[in-house]
């Protein structure tokens, strides 16, 4: 242990040993659904980068999907793993041409494909040239930087509370996938992820050739999802039969940059946009962006890099979307302690050092997440994340609620004074209820019964999932000020997008935490001016 900390391996040419096993004790014990292949980074910004570079590789390269016939002979098989064996579906042919190695020397195509990422409005993704053509949240990340001609669709923009706002919720969520959506081209020419391929092992395998595309969704679809999804030259392909009017059609967004001569090759998605604003949408609505991802034949990659650590309830963000068919790719930092991405197999790079720095992350850092983990696991700490968040999320609710809708259940806790920055806050620390504020200017609306005050002119928008939690100020300079105030008193927030504050406790807030913040901050908005 003591040398890994004191001698910083290169471990894309010299790992230790035990390098994999200590893999297997912190990373890989936690790997998504579906994602059995692993490679580490060390910043969020260049898991990022080289996840693009990765769907690019594997983009380029022709798969065959359906391999269960070739489970018991796997050299019968095609290689559909990506090894230089495979032939590329652009290419037609296996291995590189000449004028391919040369017009990449040059940053031209055809060496140099004009492929895109899409992104989202509010997205933010790091701060290297890939990543910053998807980073969307302020122009002061991008101001004077050359950029890509990379497609960016809109982000829902969520009505709180939700309750109250479904129908118009619903509305601009399909409102989103609408302006990134169009009618299906007719296949099969014009499928983007179309082989011509002889598939061994059939009745009719005299050299027949079949369709193997992507899979079609299985959910939302008229038509049943087939067993398969090849099927032969000259027979109509299933076609999926809409049920809602944003969820199962190719992206238009797609088509158009296809047109242009950049291909999308993946898409990239923030589980909560965090820099941007805390942006939510509902799980619906990934989950319907997986289907058009998965349907065109784009990969779909998850930036868990705020998002993933446990601090929403699960230990990866995106696991509560339920997907039927994970996503392909998904990026990590942050709370991880280093950097990296998984994926699925198939994406795995067909020679080496095309993914590669010099260290590919640290191995120092994997042996303390380990015992992060660890300790995650035994003192349950997913589980108080959900619990910690419903109770600072009630209590900035009750922070929030307008008169007319009522005194909301108190909140249990005693009251804190107001204390200087590191201060030790003993439970002897009482502080008078704020009702005696309510005499002077800005006063709340109402007293409810957990004794604190209402303040809606400064809370709106209360929204979050775990502990992830946040809300909007009326505007930038409120929110700065506040921020300021709460962290002169011992409490530090942050802030995103234009008017936000987020909370980002550790995973061992509990529920006496909320509770005590809470007072501290009805305290801060009833002294307010």
């Amino acid at each position: 242990m003591v040398s890994t900390f004191i001698n910083r391996p290169a471990l894309g040419i010299l790992p230790p040993e035990n390098f994999v096993e200590k893999l297997q004790e912190s990373l890989l014990s936690v790997a998504p659904k579906g994602m059995s292949q692993l490679i580490t980074m060390a910043c969020g910004s260049c898991s990022n980068e080289n996840a693009f570079k990765t769907i690019f590789m594997w983009y380029r390269l022709a798969r065959v999907l359906d391999i269960s016939d070739h489970t018991q002979n796997p050299e019968e098989a095609p290689a559909w793993r990506g090894f230089p064996s495979m032939p590329n579906k652009e290419r037609g042919r296996t291995g590189f041409s000449k004028e391919e190695l040369e017009t990449c020397m040059v940053n031209q195509a055809p060496g140099c494909p004009d492929y895109s990422m899409l992104s989202f409005m509010g997205a933010f993704h790091g701060r290297t040239m890939g990543c910053l053509a998807t980073t969307h949240s302020k122009a002061i990340h991008k101001i004077d930087i050359p950029s890509f001609d990379w497609p960016i669709a809109p982000f829902p923009r969520l009505k709180y509370p939700l309750e109250e706002f479904v129908k118009e919720n619903q509305q601009e969520e399909a409102r989103c996938l609408e302006e990134v959506t169009g009618d299906l081209p007719d296949p099969p020419t014009s499928l983007p992820r179309t082989l011509a391929t002889p598939r061994p092992r059939l009745e009719k395998r005299n050299n027949e050739l079949t369709w193997a595309c992507m899979a079609l969704p299985g959910r939302d679809i008229g038509t049943e999802r087939p067993p398969s999804a090849v099927f032969y030259i000259g027979e109509e392909p299933p076609r999926a039969t809409v049920t809602s009017r944003c969820g199962i059609q190719v992206e238009d967004l797609i088509v158009k940059y296809r047109k242009k001569k950049r291909t999308v090759a993946g898409i990239i998605v923030e589980p909560i946009q965090s820099e941007g604003g805390d942006n939510h949408a509902s799980d619906d609505f990934f989950r319907k962006l997986r289907d058009i991802s998965r349907k065109h034949g784009c990969a779909f990659l998850v930036d868990e890099v705020q998002t993933g650590g446990g601090c929403t309830g699960k230990f990866w963000a995106h696991e509560h979307w339920g997907l039927d068919d994970p996503a392909d790719v998904m990026t990590f930092s942050k709370k991880m302690m280093t950097g990296g991405f998984f994926h699925r197999e198939e994406l795995r790079p067909n020679a080496p050092y095309r993914i590669f720095n010099t260290w590919l992350g640290d191995p120092s850092k994997n042996l303390l997440l380990a015992e992060v983990i660890n300790v995650i696991k035994r003192e349950d700490l997913l589980k108080n994340a959900t619990h910690a968040g419903k109770a600072l999320l009630t209590g900035l609710l009750d922070l929030q609620v307008p008169t007319q809708r009522g005194p909301t259940p108190a909140l249990p806790g005693p009251r804190r004074a107001p204390h200087a920055p590191g201060q030790h806050l003993s439970p002897s620390a009482r502080h008078p209820t704020c009702s005696s504020a309510g005499a002077e200017a800005g006063a709340p609306e109402t007293t409810p019964a957990s004794g604190r005050a209402r303040y809606p002119q400064f809370i709106s928008r209360v929204r979050g999932r775990g502990t992830f939690c946040s809300f909007d100020a009326p505007d930038e300079s409120t929110r700065n000020k506040l921020i300021s105030i709460a962290r002169s008193k011992g409490v530090v927030l942050g802030g995103c997008g234009d008017k936000s504050i987020r909370f980002r406790p550790t995973l061992v807030f509990r529920d006496h935490h909320a509770h005590l913040f809470l007072n501290i901050f009805s305290d801060i908005l009833a002294d307010f001016k």
